[in-house]
């Protein structure tokens, strides 16, 4: 789970919700253990095709053409 960020997406919803994050907490719980039965068989067949480092690359590279955008256009600014 560390190595997912789950800490830090749980301390942001706490910082940002409080008491009322509990829902988007297993909101995100839910919805990264569905994420694991596409992106472990990926993984694999990335690992095939590719070989470890570029499916390491093809991860990173999605995470910023994805998950970067996402997490600048949708967090709220904390006051």
């Amino acid at each position: 789970m560390a190595l997912g960020l789950y800490d830090a997406g749980f301390a942001t919803l706490t910082a940002l919700y409080g008491p009322a994050a509990r829902g988007s907490i297993t909101g995100i719980t839910l919805f990264a253990g569905f994420a694991s039965t596409v992106s472990w068989p990926l993984s694999a067949f990335l690992n095939e095709l590719l070989g470890w480092r570029e499916t390491c690359l093809v991860w990173a590279g999605l995470n910023l053409v994805i998950g970067l955008p996402l997490n600048i256009l949708l967090l709220p600014a904390v006051a």
